[in-house]
This record gives structure tokens, C-alpha cells and sequence, in this order.
């Protein structure tokens, strides 16, 4: 490859590759019994409410921002929850095209469980298409996780939809 040329893609999955919508819909609706929409919830969302102040303000839950904080990351990662997640567009053919490239293709998350994370990726057929896939466990930064994986870093960047993903 050219020295000017990226060599290698570090891949954020959740918001990314994946649309997570309908699993976190899903699961505040089930934590709360907030009867508001699909839409409504992401419309929220949008404009800037986390689930604190939606909590607060819109649906009154049972617990404490903490206990509800806790059972969230508790069941965020169901596979039952997990099942409803699907690729954007046309990822697959995205990945198999800088593949064919030669392009190294990394995915780097902060899911909690591994086995889940892999058994996602195995269900969407998008598996294979990576050398590694990295997970933070909430542990660390994304870029403490893929400095612990080892990987040689020639020209990368890093594909992400968070602050933290830019940065």
C-alpha cells in the first residue's frame, strides 16, 4: 500500500454498524412501562433527553436513576434484546468491498459480554469480515482496549458515533 493510504479501520458497532433502536426502545419501555412510542422515545432522544431526565420528566420510573442504571446494563445485552438489532444499509457490502482492498478491519465496543458481542456478529454475517473484535467490558477507553490488543497501527482511523470515538 502507498504511505499515504489508511491501512486499517477500527469499527464502533453499536450506532454504527448496528442499528441498536428498537433493542433500547424495547428494553426502557420494559424497565419503566412508559407508554410512549417508538418514535416518541427517539424523538426525545434526539433532542437531547437522557434517560435521567426521561426518567424525571416523561416516565416516572419505579427505581433510582442507580437501580435503573444497574438492571440496565444488566439486560442492555439479552440476546432475546439483542435478536432485534440489524445492520445499516448496506454494511456488509461496505466492509466486503474495503476487505477486498485489504484494508484490516477491526470492531471496537464497549459491550460487557463477549460471547454475546461474537454471537452477534456471527448472526449478522459480519463476523469473518474482521481480524479482531475488542471489547472495552466498560473497563477502559476504546483506545486503552485496542492498545492492549496488540494490533500494529500503521495508517488508521477510527469509524465511531460518539465523543469518545472522534476523539
Amino acid at each position: 500500500m502507498g504511505s499515504n493510504r489508511i491501512d486499517t479501520i477500527f469499527f464502533d458497532l453499536d450506532g454504527t454498524l448496528v442499528n441498536p433502536r428498537w433493542r433500547l426502545y424495547r428494553l426502557f419501555v420494559e424497565l419503566t412501562d412508559c407508554k410512549l412510542s417508538y418514535d416518541g422515545y427517539w424523538k426525545l432522544k434526539d433532542m437531547g433527553f437522557n434517560q435521567s431526565r426521561m426518567l424525571r420528566e416523561i416516565c416516572f420510573s419505579k427505581y433510582s436513576d442507580e437501580e435503573f442504571s444497574r438492571r440496565w446494563l444488566e439486560n442492555v445485552e439479552r440476546e432475546d434484546l439483542l435478536e432485534m438489532d440489524v445492520l445499516f444499509g448496506d454494511v456488509a457490502g461496505a466492509i466486503a468491498e474495503l476487505k477486498g482492498l485489504g484494508i484490516k478491519m477491526h470492531v471496537v465496543t464497549n459491550r460487557q459480554c463477549y460471547k454475546e458481542l461474537e454471537s452477534e456478529l456471527q448472526r449478522l454475517n459480519i463476523r469473518d469480515m474482521f481480524e479482531k473484535v475488542i471489547s472495552t467490558f466498560r473497563k477502559c477507553t476504546k483506545a486503552d482496549a485496542i492498545r492492549m490488543a496488540g494490533i500494529e497501527i500503521g495508517k488508521a482511523i477510527f469509524v465511531g458515533d460518539s465523543a469518545e470515538d472522534m476523539d
